[in-house]
């Protein structure tokens, strides 16, 4: 599978302190793989995100070190808070508008759902 992205040693920063994350050697993302990022709140995983989306350190500033290779794809995600969502006020209803919007098949919301649910809290 080809990579879409690859972060090796990458840390990120919003100031000169201590960084948000640490990569240690290489994060790839590879073509067809299904990734479901998780933890605890303010631990990176927005912000990881908008690194794979392109936003950092383009459009929002931070301290990055490290290498990125990164290939065009497309790539979404649901925020935290139900409130904070754009289109519909439950986080199943967002996803699914996402889904169908994309036009992708069913199947690939249940991979989803299922791997949030494996997940450990």
């Amino acid at each position: 599978m080809k990579n879409l992205l690859q972060l090796v040693n990458f840390s990120f920063s919003y100031t000169d302190e201590l960084p948000l994350f640490r990569i240690e050697n290489t994060l790839s993302l590879r073509s067809g793989e299904l990734v479901v990022l998780t933890g605890p709140s303010g631990a990176g995983k927005s912000s990881l995100l908008a690194i794979i989306q392109g936003l950092i350190p383009t459009h929002i500033l931070g301290r990055c070190q490290g290498r990125i290779q990164r290939e065009n794809f497309e790539c979404s995600y649901l925020f935290q808070n139900p409130y904070s969502q754009i289109i519909a006020p439950k986080v199943r209803e967002e996803f699914v508008f996402n889904l169908e919007n994309k036009r992708k098949p069913k199947s690939f919301g249940i991979l989803v759902r299922d791997a949030a649910i494996q997940t450990p809290p």
